[in-house]
């Protein structure tokens, strides 16, 4: 019997060898492809914004563009820091606790002269990159400017928002609250 059992455990240990020796040899064999890794170099990106004027329109009432353009603006720059050209984009992303709608917002943005209009804030684009904003309370995300800078460069902004005259006076005392947000990516 205990022969037996020595043969079994040596049959046993030659099966196992056998298996061992046979994923071994399959793994030697078989082929893998792989693909070059491409790695992307990007650069940084810096937004300055100046202290003041909050983002808000509070217990406000609708104003003509000529009366919304004499506002104060919300001023910011955005510099480009580093050693490659980027492009971006300004978005507007108005809060989901807003009273007033979006829709009587009216806005400019610019870089040196006021325009003469402002533009309603529903004619602006929709980002449709807004869920990367990372905002809990985002409602809508307006592209409402956008630009490339080379390495180095810097553009100061200017933003007015108001309330339009259309709106009527039951806007009046409502809050609107937005996020300024500058999305950019390299310029290749």
């Amino acid at each position: 019997m205990k022969f037996r059992y020595q043969m079994l455990l040596v049959l046993l240990a030659l099966v196992l060898v056998f298996a061992l020796g046979l994923a071994g040899s399959y793994a030697s064999y078989k082929v893998v492809h792989t693909s070059k890794t491409e790695v992307a170099s990007v650069g940084c990106f810096g937004i300055t914004f100046d202290e003041g004027t909050s983002i808000s329109i509070e217990n406000s009432y609708p104003v003509s563009d000529l009366t919304g353009l004499s506002l104060s603006p919300y001023t910011f720059k955005i510099t480009n820091y580093c050693d490659i050209a980027s492009k971006y984009s300004i978005t507007l992303n108005t809060l989901n606790t807003n009273t007033l709608d979006y829709s009587s917002i009216k806005y400019a943005l610019y870089t040196a002269d006021k325009p003469s209009t402002g533009v309603n804030l529903s004619g602006a684009e929709l980002n449709s990159r807004s869920t990367n904003l990372n905002i809990d309370s985002l409602d809508k995300s307006f592209v409402i400017g956008s630009g490339s800078l080379e390495s180095g460069e810097e553009v100061s902004y200017n933003l007015l928002l108001w309330i339009d005259e259309a709106a009527g006076n039951e806007e009046m005392n409502k809050t609107f609250e937005s996020v300024l947000a500058v999305i950019n990516e390299a310029n290749v």
